[in-house]
């Protein structure tokens, strides 16, 4: 569990569209191959997201938090 992963988000915008979901998707493969980790995730490109699309970043995270996966922040 000492191990810290920073993955970075690499978009300047999440919305609904092809791009939008592919950045969602990407994240969340990442996760998932990232168990009993404490993980950040940079969102320092990031200057918009959909407000639809906030319930699915924070289900893919949640999905995370079941594998044991831990977060933290760097602010």
């Amino acid at each position: 569990m000492d191990e810290r992963v920073m993955i970075d988000l690499d978009a300047y915008e999440i919305r609904a569209n092809a791009l939008g979901f592919e950045a969602l998707s990407s994240l969340h493969s990442e996760l998932s191959q990232l168990q009993n980790s404490k993980v950040g995730i940079d969102c320092k490109r990031l200057g918009w997201i959909d407000a639809q699309l906030g319930a699915s970043l924070l289900t893919i995270v949640n999905l995370a938090r079941g594998q044991e996966t831990k977060f933290y922040s760097t602010t």
